[in-house]
């Protein structure tokens, strides 16, 4: 188990967006019940979407009652997008996110950006809540289709060009646990966003309630 106190000795941070960073899971429910409501098919609720998501999300939707030799995925996935954009203007960041990022900035540690949205979408998210200047790299998908981001982490973990033991990364899913695996890095997670902290922890890393935890002086300390 990795020991929450030593976080200062990592030379970077990699944080996940949707979920760990962007209190986004409210307008992510909103969006998927507009678009199953467009296919006749019932709506979702919290407590269901929690269980139900994960990567690929092509398979999240079929397990939703969509099925895709009927329905065009990609329709379904910009539709997703159109309605996210407009609705993301009502999101917040989580609750000590930019205390976090202030204090690693502090601490002269360097971060970048990791996520599974469209780099095209993801850029103009992150400049909105003008929060972009603490990322070295900002990292997104090629296209909208949130399968998986394995493999844009490790091109990122090639362009820092530093040990992966020297690197942990920040996410709200299974998914942010497989990406580091899959980079060799370090991983804490964040029961804030898509998944349950149930799911969460049978992955065997820390699992925090909160990016608030991270300055509570009971949990971690980031001061050198």
């Amino acid at each position: 188990m990795l020991d929450l106190f030593s976080l200062t000795n990592y030379k970077h941070i990699i944080w996940d967006w949707n979920g760990t960073l962007l209190d986004d899971l409210a307008i992510t429910i909103k969006t998927i019940n507009r678009i199953l409501n467009n296919y006749h098919l019932p709506a979702v609720t919290k407590e269901q979407y929690l269980q139900i998501f994960d990567f690929p999300v092509r398979e999240c939707y079929e397990k939703m009652g969509l099925d895709f030799t009927v329905v065009d995925f990609k329709e379904v996935a910009d539709s997703f997008a159109r309605e996210f954009e407009r609705l993301v203007v009502s999101c917040n960041l989580q609750a000590g996110a930019i205390a976090v990022l202030e204090q690693f900035a502090r601490l002269k540690i360097p971060q970048s950006m990791l996520s599974a949205t469209y780099r095209k979408d993801l850029l103009p998210f992150v400049q909105k809540f003008e929060i972009d200047h603490y990322f070295q790299e900002i990292c997104g998908l090629q296209n909208n289709h949130a399968d998986s981001k394995i493999e844009i982490g490790k091109c990122l973990m090639e362009k820092l060009n530093i040990s992966p033991k020297e690197v942990i990364l920040f996410g709200d899913t299974i998914h942010d646990y497989q990406t580091a695996q899959a980079m060799g890095t370090d991983c804490i997670l964040i029961a804030a966003g898509h998944q349950t902290r149930q799911k969460l922890e049978k992955c065997g890393v820390p699992v925090l309630e909160s990016l608030q935890e991270l300055l509570e002086e009971e949990k971690i300390s980031l001061a050198k």
